[in-house]
């Protein structure tokens, strides 16, 4: 996930920092890479991540608020008809209302041994 350097910098948060990413409707954790070119209160996650490459419990679309792709909801028009993405969530960008906390020392070791955190 890409963190602006000024919200990282408020949340003791640095480069390769594993971290959870919450809110009310679920949670994830990731590594963060921070990134200049973000605005203060924006993260961003790049679409194309399976849910093997996250560890523990939770991925992406954990914390997003409708387990629906809205093109899903579209009519029988042949550009629009959904295939590959059906039942995913849509963009992440601009979606979903986050918080940013990084794990324990405690909790990167559970992680490592393959424990849940």
């Amino acid at each position: 996930m890409l963190l602006g350097p000024n919200d990282a910098f408020k949340r003791n948060i640095s480069d390769m920092d594993w971290v959870r990413v919450y809110n009310d409707v679920g949670e994830f954790i990731v590594r963060i890479k921070i990134a200049p070119s973000l605005r203060d209160g924006q993260a961003l996650m790049y679409h194309a991540w399976e849910d093997y490459q996250f560890p523990g419990k939770g991925n992406m679309r954990h914390v997003t608020p409708s387990p629906l792709n809205p093109i899903d909801l579209t009519g029988d028009h042949p550009h629009l008809r959904p295939t590959h993405s059906s039942g995913q969530p849509c963009t992440f960008d601009r979606d979903a209302l986050i918080e940013i906390k990084k794990i324990s020392e405690d909790e990167v070791e559970q992680l490592k041994r393959g424990q849940a955190v």
